[in-house]
């Protein structure tokens, strides 16, 4: 998985959490008042104030940020599309005459990290880069194919771009187009499984 920009402004997302880790560390800190005593009378840290305080705000943060960037977005506390799971469809292609190909992708997403593998009977495509637009609702990714072995032989590695629509949840529409040394194009449909 890779990390993916999008336009939904996430510093927001990170500010309140913090604000919540501190305020938490806080108070568990004052329930937990004899421990962070006994710490702070160790040799070494006795010398240093606060370094159980910054230490178990710091676990607490990391707790919340895996809570929410794993979960708790899916939930409709984010405005970013939980695109995850298996979509069948195909993608007509610029290559030949046209043809049609029955693809599937996986897409795996938390919120903060992507990974979308496509794969066709003669290749498979992997995310390099992502983003997710909410204003236009479309996502964005660039890819690295790599035939496999029983392919044919003018198929061979390349980097494409592809965009898809997201106008409804279950169906993603687009286009995609490939490297100069390739030069196909083409428009995808995908459905999810359920």
């Amino acid at each position: 998985m890779h990390p993916y920009s999008t336009d939904n402004n996430r510093i927001k997302v990170l500010g309140s959490m913090g604000s919540l880790a501190f305020i938490t560390s806080i108070v568990i800190l004052k329930l937990l008042n004899s421990f962070v005593d006994y710490f702070n009378s160790l040799p070494y840290f006795s010398h240093i104030p606060y370094i159980p305080q910054m230490s178990f705000f710091a676990i607490v943060f990391m707790i919340f940020f895996y809570s929410y960037d794993r979960y708790l977005w899916k939930l409709k506390f984010s405005k970013i599309p939980n695109l995850s799971g298996k979509w069948n469809g195909r993608i007509k292609t610029s290559y030949g005459k046209g043809e049609e190909i029955d693809v599937e992708v996986n897409i795996k997403q938390t919120w903060s990290s992507i990974s979308i593998v496509l794969k066709t009977s003669n290749s498979k495509s992997k995310s390099k880069t992502a983003s997710i637009s909410l204003s236009e609702a479309r996502l964005v990714y660039q890819y690295f194919n790599e035939p496999l072995s029983s392919s044919v032989a003018t198929l061979h590695k390349h980097y494409g771009v592809t965009f898809l629509d997201f106008d409804e949840i279950d169906r993603l529409e687009g286009s995609y187009f490939t490297c100069k040394d390739r030069q196909t194009h083409g428009e995808i449909f995908l459905e999810r499984k359920k």
